[in-house]
């Protein structure tokens, strides 16, 4: 009796112990994934400030470019002005020889 009850013990250490080496396992597994998750993370953070940065230089590029347009629009306003003075002389020419015919 002493003898089957050694043995049953013995089983029973072991099965404790196959079942320790599996959840060791299980967790090293569960590690592994928490590290990649982690190191796709830090990846993503790294993209979005490079995007934050390239925003941020093509905002600067954009208004640069905008004051270049207002500074071209403000140099060309005479010249759009005179060509609408021309525009009028010609109608009001065209209009006095309609009405002298």
């Amino acid at each position: 009796m002493e003898l089957i009850l050694n043995i049953l013990l013995v089983a029973l250490v072991f099965l404790l112990l196959f079942s320790l080496w599996k959840a060791i396992g299980i967790l090293d597994q569960l590690n592994s994934t928490i590290e990649n998750t982690i190191n796709g993370i830090d990846e993503i953070k790294q993209t979005l400030d490079e995007i934050k940065k390239s925003t941020a230089n093509a905002s600067g590029k954009i208004e640069v470019l905008q004051q270049g347009v207002d500074d071209f629009s403000e140099e060309l306003g005479p010249f759009f002005s005179g060509g609408r003075e021309l525009i009028d002389d010609i109608l009001r020419s065209k209009r006095e020889s309609t009405k002298n015919l």
